[in-house]
């Protein structure tokens, strides 16, 4: 897959549970990006999945950072991930 694609499938999957900050998986089945890679790829913080998307979001550390940083909004998180 593309970097383009893994990130669409992704945004999907946020799209289709719900986003959410600070926890990876939250009860009611929202997931932040974290949880969403996971759900989608199994991730382990090193494959090429993660790193697609830190190569969207132009971040070299911890997407659970990105994510979680204050102000950020699933209307910001899903614009990126779906932009070509």
């Amino acid at each position: 897959m593309t970097d383009n694609e893994i990130c669409k499938t992704v945004a999907k999957y946020i799209r289709e549970h719900g986003w959410c900050q600070g926890e990876y998986h939250a009860t009611d089945g929202r997931v932040c990006l974290v949880g969403a890679l996971d759900s989608c790829f199994s991730n382990d913080y090193t494959n090429g999945e993660y790193r697609a998307v830190q190569r969207k979001l132009g971040v070299a550390g911890p997407l659970s950072e990105w994510n979680d940083q204050e102000g950020r909004t699933v209307e910001e998180v899903l614009t990126i991930l779906e932009s070509d």
